[in-house]
């Protein structure tokens, strides 16, 4: 799970759009809703449209494949009962079960978001709030690369959704980090970013910014797909 932590900002390298024609980046997301959450397919959608219009500097797409409605009382949470911040074997067995749940269709190499009925969760690690998570898992380890949690009453929750995204397309699946290539990388919190204006900053704004380094390895992501 990646910790959130608010730092300084620097420099950093906006990407303009390229006009000539490349070969678009797919991202297969999947996404799964927890018992009586009242999100309707129109926002998630328009959640991945939103991130995938933050992404369009560096080619890349997400392509929402499934959404799967859980209705069992397991899987009905409260606002606040997930915690951010804290390993999967730390985690209530509600939790893990939730984490580990794989949708019909999913493999391995494609990410699956969690829409949580919670306006916000708090991050153990960093000791603040938060809307956001994201679980990594090695090789060996667990059904995917990356499961994203996000608290689908968040106001920010398409930006922080693009910012999980990001997390997920930097992960090295040999080890199961996520570390941000940009030149303004927060040294503490290899995941993050200084500046903020960046969309790896813990926080990420209204309209984030990507850089060039961000760009060039996210594209050579293990989630990627070409359409």
């Amino acid at each position: 799970m990646q910790i959130r932590r608010v730092l300084n900002h620097g420099k950093v390298i906006q990407v303009k759009k390229k006009t000539n024609k490349t070969q678009p980046i797919i991202v297969n997301v999947y996404t799964v809703i927890t018992t009586d959450n009242k999100i309707s397919d129109e926002r998630i959608k328009q959640d991945l449209k939103q991130a995938s219009e933050i992404w369009s500097v560096c080619g890349i797409s997400f392509r929402l494949k499934k959404i799967v409605r859980l209705s069992s009382k397991q899987f009905k949470f409260k606002d606040g009962e997930f915690h951010s911040g804290l390993f999967l074997n730390k985690q209530p067995l509600k939790v893990q079960k939730l984490i580990r749940f794989n949708p019909p269709g999913c493999t391995r190499n494609d990410v699956v978001v969690i829409y949580m009925d919670s306006q916000s969760f708090w991050d153990e690690g960093a000791k603040r709030v938060t809307t956001g998570g994201i679980f990594f898992y090695k090789l060996d380890q667990g059904p995917r690369t990356a499961t994203i949690v996000l608290a689908s009453n968040s106001k920010e929750r398409s930006q922080m959704l693009a910012h999980e995204l990001g997390h997920a397309l930097f992960v090295d699946p040999a080890t199961g980090l996520a570390i941000n290539p940009s030149p303004t990388r927060d040294r503490k919190e290899r995941s993050h970013d200084r500046n903020r204006k960046n969309l790896m900053y813990p926080k990420p704004p209204k309209k984030p910014i990507l850089n060039q380094r961000q760009c060039l390895k996210a594209r050579k992501s293990i989630l990627i797909k070409l359409s």
